[in-house]
């Protein structure tokens, strides 16, 4: 699961002296939520919609719409980003990524590489990953779990024979670890399940 495969690649980007109502719009037309900043084509920073709230002034202001439209019109980008921004490099594992992301609290990672910025990785490009490993969109397979015990060896292997004797194709694998035994969970194609079901109970496999 490499980062490269899962990241947002079409990557919209401000200049570090642009001012922050140039950002807002950007993110207001595009339906996104942060947006990296360079200065010389390098990454300099990330703003997003919260910096921007955060740097304003509050709803109990006395300030007036005019006063505090001017103020924004006058508030530089530099002046709110995050400056301590968290990468990762685009040959890394999505995974990586995920554990930045929980550890620092935080809903987006910039993929670079040799200090040049290639895309991001938002909480929503996991959530993407997550129904894509899943199998989600595939509607007309069928579903299959399996236990199997933890020091199983050449489980897949069988269970494949079993899938292709009964001309079922796999689509979609996961193996989800407990603490004592593994779940494989298939999603496959093919005519006779009920036919498939049994021969994998008769070879020993217990079906969820």
């Amino acid at each position: 699961m490499a980062v490269i495969d899962y990241m947002t690649k079409d990557l919209i980007t401000v200049s570090l002296d642009e001012h922050i109502n140039e950002a807002l719009d950007m993110m207001k037309s595009n339906h996104i939520n942060q947006i990296p900043v360079l200065k010389d084509g390098k990454l300099a920073g990330l703003i997003t919609r919260e910096d921007i709230a955060a740097a304003l002034p509050s709803s109990s202001t006395s300030l007036s719409v005019y006063e505090i439209n001017y103020l924004i019109s006058k508030a530089m980008i530099s002046d709110v980003m995050e400056k301590d921004v968290a990468t990762i490099s685009s040959d890394a594992q999505l995974e990586d990524a995920v554990k930045i992301m929980l550890d620092r609290n935080i809903n987006v990672v910039v993929v670079e590489d040799n200090n040049e910025v290639k895309g991001i990785v938002t909480k929503n490009d996991v959530f993407d990953a997550f129904l894509q490993i899943a199998g989600y969109d595939l509607k007309n397979s069928s579903f299959i779990r399996v236990k199997v015990a933890e020091d199983a060896k050449g489980v897949i292997a069988k269970i494949g024979e079993i899938l292709a004797n009964n001309g079922f194709t796999i689509l979609n694998l996961v193996v989800i670890r407990h603490s004592v035994d593994r779940v494989i969970e298939l999603h496959v194609e093919g005519k006779d399940l009920l036919k498939l079901n049994k021969d994998l109970t008769e070879a020993g496999f217990d079906l969820e």
